[in-house]
């Protein structure tokens, strides 16, 4: 059996991110019970190397014997032109995964632009959107283009490339 560990910014009451990737993993993977999907959340993007982190990506990665584990770390690069900041931390995380050999996703400006192409403002009305889309189990306005990007632009994420080298694609 694999493990693949997606750790994204979004506290775990909210979930959010969830809502919107695995959507993404069920209409263009395949899963099975070879594959254990498990999630870290942050809590906020500069508690990405925080001990409960750490620690909870440790706990996953002893439940079983798994034959492989992918950690991949889910990010909004936030408006990285005009915060130095947000850039910083970026460029850090990014650094992080590298030294760990873990896997980096950045979405652009964040998850909800690339899925929703719009801003979404407030804890609540982020989790309204998420919980929608969910429902739905769609990928919202974003698409396989747009969420297989080379290169970091406006609503656009690399989340399949890295899941490609995770996942078995559907047909």
């Amino acid at each position: 059996m694999d493990a693949l560990i997606l750790c994204v910014e979004c506290n775990k009451k909210s979930e959010s991110d969830q809502k919107y990737i695995d959507n993404v993993i069920k209409n263009f993977y395949q899963l099975d019970t070879s594959i254990k999907v498990s999630y870290v959340n942050f809590s906020g993007k500069g508690n990405y190397q925080s001990n409960k982190v750490t620690n909870h990506i440790k706990r996953i990665k002893s439940q079983r014997h798994f034959s492989k584990v992918n950690v991949v770390y889910c990010i909004d690069v936030d408006k990285v032109q005009a915060e130095a900041d947000a850039n910083m931390l970026n460029k850090q995380i990014k650094e992080f995964c590298k030294r760990n050999n873990y896997e980096f996703v950045w979405f652009c400006e964040n998850i909800e632009e690339v899925f929703l192409h719009k801003k979404v403002v407030g804890s609540r009305e982020k989790q309204n959107e998420a919980k929608k889309v969910g429902r739905e189990n769609s990928i919202g306005k974003a698409t396989r283009e747009s969420l297989s990007a080379t290169v970091i632009g406006k609503q656009k994420s690399n989340l399949m490339l890295v899941l490609n080298k995770c996942l078995r694609k559907k047909g």
